[in-house]
């Protein structure tokens, strides 16, 4: 497995409670490998809130042509299991376009740890962002 460079960390912060998102990215590379894109700097230091219904995107951009394997989470422990629908778009140079496959639900619950939306068995392939 390969690390990929680019850091930037996700956080959202919930009345009375913090969800932590790092985001990972996993996609079959050029023969068969599988490489992981990784858009985290270590620091939790910062907070978004969105309200049901809304939603937040990170463009991520594989440095080739690839499948999209897995979308991972690590949720820090809150109040109550939310589920989010992890959702994969095109990028079409400055907002999301199309959506690719279908979402994927993962269920964040008062334990926290890593979550991951596995994409696997819908090959959805990439040639960009």
């Amino acid at each position: 497995v390969l690390t990929l460079p680019g850091d930037k960390r996700i956080v959202e912060r919930a009345q009375k409670s913090q969800i932590q998102e790092l985001i990972t990215l996993s996609f079959a590379g050029v023969k068969g490998t599988v490489d992981t894109l990784i858009y985290d700097d270590g620091d939790p230091g910062s907070g978004y809130y969105w309200g049901t219904g809304t939603r937040m995107a990170m463009r991520m951009s594989p440095l080739d042509s690839c499948r999209i394997l897995a979308v991972q989470y690590y949720c820090w422990s809150r109040t109550g299991t939310q589920t989010i629908d992890a959702t994969l778009y095109e990028w079409t140079g400055s907002a999301p376009g199309n959506q690719l496959g279908s979402p994927v639900s993962v269920s964040m619950n008062e334990s926290g740890g890593w979550r991951i939306a596995d994409f696997s068995s819908q090959n959805v392939n990439v040639s960009g962002d």
